[in-house]
């Protein structure tokens, strides 16, 4: 019953990216991962980064997305004084739950990572930021979630 369950989403899934604007859909998902760069950078971290605690710069990437084809993405780096580096990485733009997946890390260190995943609810983005081993286990991305989590993995 649960390779049922399964390949029903995965069908749903595959019927859904089939009515997508393709062309509007990428331009949505590299807006969006602006915006996601813009909120950390210029507004949550803002204060640490004047205080010369850190550094947050954008590098821009060349990806091949098996839904959406060949786009340029930012991909935000926040140095950390300690020559560590967090990154926020565009992984892929469409899962079959959910409208994009960022991997957010610790460069140099497998197990400190999350994943965070866009969903867009009311034409607008929502940011969900898995809290544990299981994706399953997600809290709303904001401000302090994203500092808790640097606080503990330093």
């Amino acid at each position: 019953m649960a390779l049922q369950i399964k390949l029903k989403k995965i069908k749903e899934f595959q019927e859904r990216v089939a009515q997508i604007n393709i062309s509007d859909y990428k331009e949505s998902w590299v807006k969006a991962i602006q915006e996601f760069n813009q909120t950390i950078s210029i507004n949550w971290l803002a204060d640490l980064e004047k205080q010369g605690l850190l550094k947050s710069t954008v590098l821009f990437e060349h990806k091949l997305d098996p839904y959406i084809g060949e786009y340029i993405i930012g991909v935000l780096e926040i140095e950390l004084p300690n020559n560590k580096y967090l990154v926020f990485e565009p992984t892929i733009s469409m899962l079959a739950n959910y409208d994009g997946l960022i991997t957010f890390y610790m460069r140099g260190d497998s197990y400190k990572s999350r994943n965070i995943y866009r969903k867009i609810v009311g034409g607008k983005n929502q940011w969900l930021i898995s809290t544990g081993n299981a994706d399953d286990d997600l809290v709303k991305f904001n401000v302090i979630v994203l500092k808790d989590a640097i606080e503990s993995w330093l």
